[in-house]
C-alpha cells in the first residue's frame, strides 16, 4: 500500500502544469527513487479528479472517466513506498469529498501540497484560460467578477486561491503534514519551483530532467481581445470542434507565437483591491501552522508600475489591430487544415498500403495452402501404397507356408484391382 500519498491540490496557473509535467516525464527516474506517480498517460488523474469530485470542466464526458478514481487507487494499493497526487481541479473539493478521498487512500501518513503565487500573476492568467474556454469577458468585467460585481460567481476561484479548499484537505492532518509552495518571484531561476516541491516528496531534484514543454503560452493584449471577439461571434461552434482548433492549437500554436506580441501587464490600481483576500490566505496559512517552503511575502508584492512608453490598457484595442490579428489567425488555421489534409492523405496511403499488403499475404497462404492440400494428398496415397505393399509381402510369406493362404492372397489382390465380386 502506498504511504505516504501527497496530494497536490493546486491551485490553477501556480505552476501546476509544468510540475505535473516534470513529474510525468520523470516517471521512471522517481520510480527508481521508490516514489510512484499513478496513472497510464499524464490524463489519468485528472480523469480520476473528475469521477471523484463529479465535476467535469472540460466535458470529457462520464464514458471516459467513470471508475478512473477506483483505478487509481487499486495502483496505490498495489504499491509499497511514497507516491504523488497531482491535479489542480482537486482543489474545487468540499470538506466531505475531502474527507472520502482521504479516506479511500487508505495511507497512514497523508500529506497535502498547495503551491500558492502572487495575484497579479494568477488573475491574468485565469483571464485567459477563461477566454481559451470561450468566455467573452473583457479584462474590466472579469475583475469586476472577483469582487462580486460582475455577472459570473467567482466562489470556486476563491473557494481554490483564498484557502478554503486548503483547508478542507488539511482538515485532520497535522499542520506539519500540509505544506504550502510559493511560487518564486519574476526572474528567479526557472527551476526553484521544482527545487522546492521535489524537497517536499524526498526526491532529489537533480535527479529529474526539467527540460519540459511550457503548454500554457500566455496571450498578449491584442490576442486575448481577438479571442474574446472570436467567442462572441462563434458561440454556436460545437464545444468538441473549439476545444481541438481554438483551445489547443489557434490559442497556443498561433495566437501565442504572434511576434511583437504586447505581453499583459497588470496595473498596480486594478489589482491593489484584491491583495486584500492575499492577505486572507497568509493569514489562513500562519495561524494554522502549515509548512511552508519558500517565502509567503512573494504573495503580496504587486508588479513594479509599468514603463508610461509601455503601459497598455488591457481592454484598449482598436479594430485595425484585431483585424491583423484575425489575419494571423486565420492562415495558422488554413495552414493546419493543409497540415490535417495532408495527414488524412498520408493515413489514405497507408491504409491502402497495408490492404495491398493484406491482399498479397492473403493470396501467399492460399497457394500455401493449396500446396498444403496436395502434399497431404501424396502422403495420403503414399501411405495406402506402403500399406498394399506390406500387405503382399505378409500373404507372400504366408502362402509359402499354407496353400489355402495362397488361394486367400489371390483373392485379396483381384479385389483391390477389380473391386468386390458382385455375387
Amino acid at each position: 500500500m502506498a504511504d505516504p500519498v501527497f496530494v497536490h491540490i493546486g491551485p490553477p496557473k501556480t505552476g501546476t502544469t509544468y510540475l505535473q509535467a516534470v513529474l510525468w516525464s520523470n516517471r521512471a527516474a522517481l520510480k527508481d527513487q521508490g516514489v510512484l506517480v499513478p496513472g497510464r498517460s499524464p490524463v489519468s488523474q485528472f480523469h480520476a479528479t473528475v469521477d471523484l469530485l463529479e465535476r467535469d470542466p472540460m466535458r470529457v464526458g462520464t464514458e471516459r472517466t467513470a471508475g478512473s478514481w477506483d483505478v487509481l487507487l487499486d495502483e496505490l494499493q498495489a504499491w509499497d513506498g511514497p507516491a504523488i497526487i497531482s491535479h489542480e481541479n482537486l482543489g474545487y473539493a468540499d470538506g466531505e469529498q475531502a474527507d472520502r478521498a482521504k479516506l479511500s487512500l487508505k495511507a497512514k501518513h497523508i500529506h497535502i501540497i498547495f503551491t500558492a503565487r502572487e495575484f497579479s500573476r494568477i488573475v491574468p492568467a485565469m483571464w485567459q484560460e477563461r477566454l481559451k474556454n470561450r468566455a467573452d469577458d473583457t479584462w474590466h468585467d472579469y475583475l469586476d467578477g472577483l469582487k462580486g460585481l460582475g455577472g459570473w460567481k467567482p466562489k470556486a476561484f476563491w473557494h481554490q486561491n483564498t484557502g478554503a479548499g486548503l483547508l478542507a484537505w488539511a482538515a485532520g492532518l497535522p499542520p506539519e503534514q500540509v505544506h504550502i509552495v510559493t511560487v518564486p518571484p519574476s526572474g528567479a531561476p526557472p527551476t526553484l519551483l521544482w527545487e522546492r516541491f521535489a524537497s517536499v516528496i524526498g526526491v532529489d531534484p537533480s535527479t529529474c530532467n526539467t527540460d519540459v514543454p511550457r503548454s500554457n503560452e500566455s496571450l498578449g493584449v491584442v490576442e486575448s481581445a481577438f479571442l474574446r471577439r472570436f467567442n462572441s461571434a462563434a458561440a454556436d461552434v460545437d464545444w468538441d470542434a473549439y476545444r481541438a482548433h481554438v483551445k489547443h492549437f489557434l490559442a497556443p500554436q498561433v495566437l501565442a507565437q504572434r511576434e511583437d506580441s504586447i505581453r499583459i501587464s497588470v496595473r498596480p490600481d486594478e489589482i491593489s483591491s484584491l491583495t486584500e483576500r492575499a492577505r486572507e490566505l497568509i493569514e489562513t496559512i500562519r495561524s494554522h501552522g502549515f509548512d511552508v517552503v519558500g517565502d509567503l511575502d512573494d504573495l503580496t508584492s504587486l508588479p513594479a508600475p509599468a514603463d508610461p512608453d509601455q503601459a497598455r490598457a488591457i481592454d484598449d484595442v482598436g479594430d485595425d489591430e484585431a483585424l491583423k490579428a484575425s489575419f494571423d489567425a486565420v492562415a495558422g488555421l488554413v495552414a493546419h487544415s493543409e497540415d490535417l489534409r495532408r495527414a488524412r492523405q498520408e493515413q489514405a496511403a497507408a491504409t491502402k498500403e497495408a490492404r495491398r499488403e493484406l491482399r498479397e499475404a492473403r493470396r501467399h497462404l492460399d497457394e500455401l495452402r493449396a500446396v498444403n492440400r496436395r502434399l497431404h494428398v501424396r502422403l495420403d496415397a503414399a501411405e495406402n501404397v506402403l500399406e498394399h505393399s506390406a500387405l503382399r509381402r505378409a500373404l507372400s510369406r504366408f502362402a509359402r507356408r499354407h496353400a489355402w493362404a495362397g488361394r486367400l492372397r489371390d483373392t485379396v489382390l483381384r479385389r483391390n484391382r477389380t473391386g468386390p465380386d458382385p455375387s
